[in-house]
């Protein structure tokens, strides 16, 4: 199983094999599917890879590499992720999207 955060659109997640069609959007906490289907969300372009830290499901971490970051905040709709030297930053505009879709 797949962590996974919606980042555009609506995902029709189904939890079980007897349950109705629930839909998954970028306002909703991130959700378990399976490996091949995070993997088909993420190519998509509508769902990201989520790593837990200390029990937070954020879409980063300061854990990750700046590269990383900057792969986040482009897949968030971040421009000139170029611009982002450093992690803090990266985290700070990845938050700010974050913060105006609430």
């Amino acid at each position: 199983m797949q962590t996974i955060k919606i980042i555009r659109g609506t995902y029709g997640f189904k939890q079980n094999a007897s349950a109705s069609i629930c839909p998954k959007t970028v306002n909703d906490p991130p959700f378990e599917v399976d490996e091949k289907e995070a993997e088909r969300l993420v190519e998509l372009g509508v769902a990201i890879i989520v790593e837990s830290e200390d029990g937070d499901d954020k879409p980063y971490s300061k854990k990750m590499k700046l590269e990383e970051l900057r792969k986040v905040a482009e897949d968030y709709g971040v421009e000139n992720v170029e611009k982002l030297t450093t992690k803090d930053m990266a985290i700070a505009a990845i938050e700010e999207v974050l913060n105006e879709r609430v």
